[in-house]
């Protein structure tokens, strides 16, 4: 993984249309902000299939942030089983927590891309971080470190949100062509 390039391509896709980016990154934080869970697993998904088609140099609107919703139950589902598989790694020991964070953290990606059920997403998802799990946990370690950055920074956050999600959809995107 070239994690690099991934913030590079990402740096183009956010700015060339800061505005949407940043709107959809509020109506995330939002959304889980009004009703934690029930609205953020959605939007997220959403979110997602907006930088998936913003990868495949399609062009992604605002009103694309709605897909997640079609997926709203199994969306709400994955965001709890996921978070419960890994906090109960977690509980037993900090490394199985991690392993299970780095195999399920392409699972909203997976529902945005194949449009397809929680568990099968986050079959998927174990399957596509397996394939290079170390890269995946360096991926998943930057997206923590540039958000916290963000996050530290107060406002910059709204930045960071969308060039850390972009970043992992082209991880996601990579792992998934190296089969073909």
């Amino acid at each position: 993984m070239d994690i690099g390039k991934y913030l590079t391509e990402s740096w183009k896709i956010v700015s060339s249309d800061y505005l949407t980016w940043i709107l959809a990154g509020l109506l995330v934080f939002a959304g889980g902000s009004i009703i934690p869970i029930i609205l953020t697993a959605p939007l997220t998904v959403g979110f997602f299939a907006m930088f998936l088609k913003a990868a495949r140099s399609e062009r992604a609107q605002l009103g694309d942030i709605g897909e997640g919703f079609l997926r709203f139950f199994d969306a709400i589902l994955a965001m709890i089983v996921v978070g419960i598989i890994v906090f109960i790694g977690f509980i037993l020991l900090v490394i199985p927590g991690i392993i299970l964070l780095v195999w399920y953290m392409y699972t909203p990606v997976v529902m945005a891309d194949k449009k397809c059920g929680f568990s099968e997403a986050m079959s998927e998802s174990k399957r596509i971080a397996k394939k290079d799990f170390w890269g995946s946990l360096f991926l998943g370690i930057t997206f923590v470190i540039i958000n916290a950055i963000g996050g530290a920074l107060v406002v910059v956050w709204i930045l960071t949100i969308p060039l850390t999600y972009s970043t992992l959809v082209l991880g996601y995107k990579e792992l998934q062509a190296s089969e073909k």
